[in-house]
């Protein structure tokens, strides 16, 4: 798999706290089913964990990511990035401190 250099993807779906405890009532109170409540409420426990950690410089995490992600797996191809332990400063892999590059289209 070739991935460019110049494509970056940030997961910032819990980014903001007071954003997420919204639309977890928002999903409670549409319906949303309960097993998807559970999963999201079990996500919010992570504001504790990022708020103690120190972000690691973000290009370096990068790097690591795009390497793992075009790194093969025994009997299987690899399509996105999972867990990566190395360098991990939070217990599901590594909380980055973005890259100022990114500030004007963030």
């Amino acid at each position: 798999m070739r991935i460019s250099d110049r494509l970056v993807l940030f997961h910032l779906a819990l980014h903001d706290q007071d954003i997420a405890d919204a639309r977890l009532v928002e999903r409670i109170d549409g319906g949303t089913h309960e097993s998807l409540n559970r999963h999201v409420k079990g996500r919010l426990n992570r504001f504790d964990e990022v708020n103690a950690a120190t972000p690691a410089p973000g290009d370096p995490a990068i790097e690591t990511a795009r390497a793992q992600l075009a790194s093969p797996r025994p009997g299987r191809v690899r399509t996105r990035v999972g867990h990566i332990a190395e360098g991990a400063n939070v217990e599901r892999g590594i909380l980055i401190e973005i890259p100022a590059r990114f500030a004007e289209v963030l």
